[in-house]
């Protein structure tokens, strides 16, 4: 299996992964996870000051698989469509993957999703990863689906019951 040498990521599926302990799949799947700094302010920064556990481990995951934190940029080179609203990140993670030949962007946030597809960027979540780490024989299916339900039932992952409803129902 080919890797993708151009994997950025969003916020969101670094908190999901690591509330779920399953960060070491991103370093498993992609050649390297680039991490916006607005992205890595959210998820660490922010994540250390509150006191929440997974931003220590996605510190140390961009820390043992040398993923790099990518400065801010001057000025973006993406124009986000009028009256979409998302957060530094997410910005930062579409100007990144747009400015980088076949990027694939990993995002959960569904307006950032249909952004990033007008843009005309690879696109996956936090689900679409699990998947693929499925198809890859990184996790098995009964993982895969317990992961998948868990995500379902927290409150602190902030992906719709009904996505992961789907992506169950579609599983071969």
């Amino acid at each position: 299996m080919s890797l993708p040498e151009n994997v950025i990521t969003d916020a969101g599926p670094l908190i999901a992964l690591g509330k779920l302990a399953r960060l070491h799949l991103l370093a498993a799947l992609y050649t390297v996870v680039q991490v916006p700094q607005a992205v890595y302010d959210e998820a660490v920064t922010r994540g250390l000051a509150r006191r929440e556990p997974e931003a220590l481990s996605i510190q140390m995951a961009c820390d043992l698989y040398g993923w790099p934190i990518l400065p801010s940029p001057q000025q973006m080179s993406v124009a986000i469509s009028p009256g979409v609203l998302l957060g530094d990140g997410e910005i930062q993670a579409l100007n990144a993957a747009s400015s980088t030949p076949a990027a694939l962007v990993l995002i959960d946030d569904e307006a950032a999703r249909e952004e990033a597809r007008r843009l005309g960027l690879k696109v996956k979540g936090t689900s679409g990863v699990l998947v693929q780490a499925y198809q890859a024989n990184l996790i098995s299916r009964q993982e895969l689906e317990t992961l998948i339900e868990m995500i379902a039932l927290r409150r602190d992952i902030w992906i719709k019951a009904e996505l992961c409803q789907r992506v169950l129902a579609q599983l071969p």
